[in-house]
């Protein structure tokens, strides 16, 4: 190839001779830059180059391709053992999977730590509130706990893809993180949920309600009239023909009838539900009032031997009712003992590992056995009793079977919380862990403290000790009413927005909400003094790291209401026991009387004008129960738990020391090797650039030769014939062809023109006019 620095440009005028030399010399750089693109597809270890010029070229080329390859292959090879390695630690599909003891257990290490802290709406002002004014409550908390969990019965099928297993949670008390000055032995004030959902729960027992009146008036009532009528009865005989005597018996038989037939109108005209409803509260230490006090651990996790249906359950000794009773309240949360007790009373989750499919890390396959939920809410229909002990264990329905039919699940204590199929759905992730990577903007979850699958939506990226963590939240529009949100007609959200209706999977008139009703209708919030929403302190959140799925922190913040509606139970006359008493004390002179005609030994005993048994009967019946509430109802906020999970800093050193480091080497080296694919970019068209200012160097060159070519052919031309065309078509010299013909190429390697051969001419531009090098060999 002809350097441009070899050629050298003279203006002096040439022979034709000398022309015909220096334009064989153009016409090979002509040629060769015209092959310079098959030159550079010949860049193989075999191929000579005629030039060291063309041989850099090849190499810069080489260089190019070279770093272009290596910055795809060496990225590659790296994140597929990236992903190699984060699926060692996240796919848990056998007892040796390197994350095995951290994902069974929390128990035995500090990789996990789960702090459960609990909140509660502790009422200033219940006998104002009954009688309608706005409820004042204050926050108490946090009563602090940890939380743990312990994964048994554990098995895998489908080659280590699926996993089920029975999960053991509990919670111990944190003394160190508890609000100082609270203890477990703090009482509060809240709503007795036995009272606000009393007919709900005796709804569970057929008939219940109409037997428990009878045997509450009939046996305590009409059985007392029965026995006093008979002695009667019996002192008429006695009194034989003494007509005096009869007539103050008769006299006090219609005085005795009198009280009866109060108690009786008071009977006929009263809601049986909602009679033995007050007839029980009359028996217990909290009164007549739908609140009550109790401890910050039974008001979460539940108790056992509730007053309120301890009473229940005497009526149904009584009654010799043969249904199995308990007196056990479930809480918002379970503590379970141990592992028999979980096993007992809880079916196994089957969940995918995500070892076949990356993106069915932790997916939810069953959970307690369901595909569709089911909530236990009649835990006795089928209760062996023989399986728990009464008043020391909680009870439980039967363990949800897959092949149960409706009526099956339904008869085994069961119902569904919705109303549709896709509302009691149950998929996707259980939260603790999340097919990757993470980028969608949506996120399925299943929440078993809303009952419900949902969609979290990413709303921002943050930052975790160095590490990037995308951020879902619970979307405002799933605890919207049906007003706002149509679809929530399933979920039966026909009240206010911001609250989600678990009436039917509780068996009880309960909301759920954020913590002090934040994100809901601003009535909520006026109704009840003392509530402050904050979206910094009592939103919820999922903070995931989005290569391994792993979440990294999360808060699940979530509110417990209740529904409580103006209520007024069955009241008597004030002035029952009065009346009674009044009633007694002339019956007592009437039997003095009678006495005067009766044996010593057959004299009727004075009654003591207590009423015994009557007197407490009466004392209750006439006792005030009107429970007047503001706008004759209000979503009671009972308590709130934080939920909170943040792995140590230590993981997050990890993640940069090992994952990031790797992505920054990945990144890095792919960064240097496009680096130098651009300059070899670069240098290969200035390369060319040069290679082009050659050729416009050898036109100028061609043209001189033509005017040289013009010259000649005047009379100083000393071979005139040379330039002039020949007549002869059939002359073996000089052809009629111009000089520069297009179509032929008279020279040979050693640059000399071929003796007895026709001169020939190829044109520096090529037959395509084409300059430059084409990329695209």
């Amino acid at each position: 190839m002809l350097d441009y620095e070899d050629h050298e440009v003279t203006n002096n005028p040439k022979s034709v001779e000398n022309s015909i030399h220096e334009a064989a010399d153009i016409g090979i750089a002509a040629k060769q830059t015209n092959n310079f693109s098959s030159n550079l597809s010949r860049c193989h270890p075999k191929n000579l180059f005629q030039t060291k010029r063309q041989a850099l070229e090849c190499a810069v080329f080489s260089v190019m391709v070279l770093s272009l390859f290596l910055a795809i292959i060496v990225p590659m090879i790296v994140y597929s053992f990236v992903d190699n390695q984060i699926n060692s630690q996240v796919v848990v599909d056998s007892p040796n999977a390197p994350s095995y003891d951290t994902w069974q257990t929390n128990a035995n290490n500090d990789d996990v730590t789960i702090n459960y802290d609990l909140y509660y709406f502790d009422l200033q002002n219940e006998d104002a509130v009954l009688q309608g004014a706005q409820p004042i409550v204050t926050e108490v908390g946090p009563y602090a706990f940890r939380e743990y969990y312990n994964k048994f019965d554990i098995s895998w099928t489908d080659d280590g893809d699926t996993v089920t297993y029975n999960t053991q949670r509990y919670y111990v008390f944190d003394p160190e993180n508890t609000d100082p000055g609270l203890s477990l032995s703090d009482k509060i004030t809240l709503p007795y949920p036995s009272v606000i959902g009393f007919e709900y729960l005796i709804s569970t027992i057929p008939e219940f309600a109409t037997q428990a009146v009878d045997v509450l008036v009939d046996q305590k009532i009409h059985a007392k009239y029965d026995a006093i009528e008979k002695n009667l009865t019996q002192y008429y005989i006695d009194a034989g023909n003494n007509t005096p005597e009869k007539n103050l018996i008769i006299a006090l038989n219609n005085t005795i009838n009198s009280i009866f037939k109060r108690i009786f109108v008071f009977e006929n005209y009263s809601q049986p539900a909602d009679l033995v409803l007050k007839l029980l509260l009359c028996n217990i230490s909290s009164g007549m009032s739908p609140f009550w006090q109790t401890d910050p651990v039974s008001a979460w996790f539940g108790w056992l031997n509730d007053p309120l249906l301890l009473e229940v359950q005497k009526v149904i000794d009584q009654l010799q009712i043969p249904v199995a009773w308990t007196s056990a309240v479930p809480g918002a949360s379970v503590n379970w003992t141990s592992e028999a007790d979980t096993r007992r009373r809880r079916a196994p989750d089957t969940m995918k590992t995500g070892k076949k499919n990356k993106k069915q890390v932790a997916e939810t396959v069953l959970y307690t056995n369901m595909d569709s939920y089911w909530t236990c809410i009649n835990p006795m229909a089928k209760q062996n009793t023989s399986l728990y002990v009464e008043g020391s264990e909680f009870p439980a329905c039967p363990l949800f079977q897959p092949s149960w039919s409706p009526t099956e699940a339904k008869d085994n204590g069961y119902v569904q919380p919705f109303d549709t199929d896709y509302a009691n759905r149950v998929e996707g992730s259980n939260a603790d862990m999340f097919g990757r990577p993470v980028t969608s903007e949506k996120l399925q979850v299943f929440v078993s403290d809303i009952y419900r699958s949902c969609y979290l939506l990413h709303t921002d990226n943050v930052e975790w000790n160095g590490v990037n963590l995308r951020r879902y939240e619970l979307q405002d529009k799933d605890l919207a009413n049906a007003t706002v949100n149509p679809n929530n007609e399933q979920y039966y959200s026909f009240g206010h927005n911001g609250v989600e209706n678990a009436t039917k999977a509780a068996n009880i008139p309960v909301f759920i909400s954020f913590p002090h009703f934040y994100g809901a209708d601003k009535e909520l919030v006026a109704a009840v003094k003392g509530l402050k929403p904050k979206k910094e302190e009592h939103f919820t959140y999922l903070d995931i790291e989005p290569q391994t799925g792993l979440l990294a922190r999360a808060s699940k913040k979530l509110q417990i209401n209740y529904l409580m509606e103006s209520k007024t139970l069955p009241q008597a006359s004030p002035d029952a026991v009065v009346f009674a008493n009044s009633v007694c004390a002339n019956i007592t002179s009437i039997i003095i009387k009678i006495n005067k005609y009766r044996p010593k030994n057959k004299k009727i005993p004075l009654p003591s004008c207590n009423l015994t048994s009557l007197e407490t009967l009466l004392t209750c019946a006439k006792t005030p129960s009107k429970w007047t509430f503001q706008n004759d109802k209000v979503y009671f906020p009972y308590g709130w738990a934080n939920e909170a999970v943040v792995l140590p800093d230590s993981d997050a050193d990890d993640l940069k020391n090992s994952l990031y480091a790797a992505d920054d080497f990945a990144d890095g080296f792919q960064f240097w090797c496009v680096l130098i694919a651009v300059v070899s970019l670069v240098v290969l068209v200035v390369l060319q650039a040069e290679d082009a200012l050659h050729q416009l160097s050898g036109l100028r060159i061609s043209g001189w030769s033509q005017s040289m070519s013009s010259f000649g052919s005047g009379n100083n031309n000393p071979n005139p014939n040379l330039l002039n065309n020949h007549s002869s078509k059939s002359n073996k010299g000089w052809g009629t062809e111009p000089l520069l013909s297009p179509t032929t190429t008279p020279f040979n390697n050693n640059n000399s023109i071929n003796q007895g051969q026709q001169p020939q001419w190829t044109s520096p531009l090529g037959p395509s006019q084409k300059s430059g090098f084409s990329f695209s060999s």
